[in-house]
């Protein structure tokens, strides 16, 4: 099992431990959060047990993961959507990063990877689709942005805490 990277409140590497040896209330750690969108930049949301912020059968964005070993902000993410949803080879563009602090505290960086929806004009090749891994995401959506940020204002015990935070990094990053 690997380790979780722990820091400090700049961000700064200490150690790592164990998932069972984290002090949730003292230790920092580190996650990412990866938006995909498709085409028309309709956001893929998963429905999840999100285990390092401690909530259950929550919708979250696309994908979630926990920085771990020698992974850095960028590996991450890239190892997520791989494992999460079956998707290689996705170009990420960094958004903002921020520090949350409460019952648990960690850092969260947030990406965005925009997939086509169609074949690719030059090899033909078909639009890749996200394919889950049901031992991780018990559903998946597309959505409007519009239309989320209205469910999660309606239904937020459905949506992971930080879903309105989550929401406002993917409107930055997708912004013209």
């Amino acid at each position: 099992m690997s380790n979780i990277q722990i820091v400090d409140a700049e961000d700064s590497l200490l150690e790592t431990k164990s998932r069972d040896e984290i002090d949730f209330a003292n230790d920092i750690y580190r996650i990412t959060v990866l938006w995909v969108v498709d085409g028309d930049k309709q956001p893929l949301i998963t429905k999840r047990d999100v285990a390092m912020l401690g909530e259950k059968d929550v919708w979250a964005p696309s994908v979630v993961g926990t920085v771990v070993d020698m992974e850095t902000y960028r590996t991450n993410p890239l190892n997520e959507i791989a494992n999460q949803l079956g998707l290689d080879d996705v170009q990420l563009r960094a958004g903002q990063k921020q520090l949350f602090e409460g019952e648990r505290n960690y850092f969260c960086r947030w990406y965005l990877a925009e997939i086509p929806t169609e074949p690719d004009p030059e090899t033909e090749e078909p639009a890749p689709v996200p394919t889950p891994n049901d031992e991780i995401i018990d559903e998946m959506k597309w959505t409007s942005v519009e239309e989320l940020k209205q469910d999660v204002a309606d239904n937020p015990d459905n949506y992971v805490s930080t879903m309105n935070e989550s929401i406002a990094a993917l409107e930055e990053m997708i912004a013209p």
